[in-house]
């Protein structure tokens, strides 16, 4: 099903597109957009640079949304007085790691974006909030992979919005290691598997 496969890499629905223009965000990149609004901000070699650590400290943030890939390491979480959050685009604690709403789907777990707060393991700290990620019959890998990150920007937008200190975020434990699995980065073979059973549901 490879033809199959690279098909609906090159047909998909761009939704993340739609997405920004709908929220009339028009700038090419953080970056802009930060300058436009006259947002510090500050480019790093890497996340856990001491540059990083630094402006941090410096800026006296009261918080980090962290949207990227890679492991915080614990000296850039202290920083800001452990309030570090993620939004995970899988059911924590079932599938902590990389490619979550695809194991998610392969193994028939909920669909959902888990908003977390991040801690020195791998998606073991504290949960905020659980919304499911919209699926239906038709839906291609790329187009779950983008309902399952404006998932998470829409509910971190409303924590935001109703709790606007990080303090009141609601909290409950994730048992991390001991309920879950650690899953990585995704063969090919097993992207096309999740791309073939997506395919045969909307033919169903």
């Amino acid at each position: 099903f490879k033809k199959m496969f690279a098909s609906q890499h090159n047909n998909k629905t761009d939704y993340m597109k739609e997405f920004l223009i709908q929220h009339n965000i028009t700038d090419k990149n953080i970056i802009f957009w930060a300058k436009k609004n006259n947002v510090d901000y500050k480019v790093v070699p890497e996340i856990n640079a001491l540059s990083a650590i630094n402006f941090v400290f410096q800026k006296k943030l009261d918080m980090i949304i962290y949207g990227g890939g890679g492991i915080l390491r614990k000296d850039i979480i202290s920083a800001v007085n452990n309030f570090v959050i993620n939004p995970h685009c899988g059911p924590l604690p079932e599938v902590r790691g990389m490619n979550a709403i695809e194991w998610a789907f392969l193994l028939k777990l909920p669909l959902e974006t888990t908003v977390h707060f991040i801690d020195k393991g791998i998606d073991t700290g504290d949960i905020i909030s659980r919304t499911p990620s919209p699926f239906y019959n038709g839906i291609n890998l790329e187009q779950l992979r983008a309902k399952a990150v404006i998932s998470g920007i829409l509910e971190i937008n409303r924590l935001l919005t109703e709790y606007q200190d990080i303090e009141n975020f609601p909290r409950q434990k994730n048992p991390g290691v001991i309920a879950g699995r650690q899953c990585y980065v995704m063969a090919p073979a097993l992207e096309e598997l999740v791309s073939y059973k997506l395919n045969k549901l909307s033919c169903s």
